[in-house]
């Protein structure tokens, strides 16, 4: 059953990126990387073509662990470094994105996985917010008809709280309903 849930996961992600991905074993657990992790190379065939990119949900492949002020060169990395309009102006998006803190390193860090917009879309994000922040982004987003996707928080270790979220508004609002 893992073995298919895993192969499950292969299958959806195949249609929304063309990055190489790491099948690698951290601390016993099997868990897939944009980043060489001394895994094997998986390589992701793109069978399932028809599926709607904004059926969700969408599949949770996340990029490397990284602190909070090194996500814009991640997102130049993916972008190809290349002048012009940057990642998510040329029609891409977060679907996730999650915090932790580095006991070792003693600081936050941050993972995402993103994807294709649908055209005609809207989203937000915003993470290491603290929950008023969080609930007042909540309703915003609400109000204008997006769709909370994703939220997750963590713990620092002086007990504060720190959320993470994405809103999602389509078009067509095929989820926002």
């Amino acid at each position: 059953m893992k073995y298919r849930s895993i192969l499950l996961l292969i299958l959806l992600f195949s249609q929304y990126t063309t990055a190489d991905i790491y099948k690698c074993k951290v601390n016993g657990k099997i868990e897939f990387s944009d980043q060489e992790c001394g895994g094997d190379k998986v390589e992701l065939k793109n069978i399932n073509s028809s599926m709607p990119v904004s059926d969700y949900p969408a599949p949770k492949i996340f990029s490397h662990w990284m602190e909070g002020s090194k996500l814009d060169r991640y997102f130049d990395r993916l972008n190809g470094y290349a002048p012009g309009k940057n990642y998510f102006e040329k029609g891409n998006w977060l679907n996730y994105i999650e915090g932790r803190w580095n006991t070792e390193t003693k600081m936050a860090e941050f993972r995402v996985s993103t994807g294709k917009q649908p055209k005609a879309s809207s989203w937000w994000w915003h993470f290491n917010q603290d929950k008023a922040t969080f609930s007042k982004h909540q309703d915003t987003y609400e109000e204008m008809g997006a769709k909370l996707v994703f939220s997750q928080d963590f713990e620092l270790p002086n007990g504060v709280r720190k959320y993470q979220a994405v809103w999602h508004k389509l078009a067509n609002d095929a989820h926002n309903k």
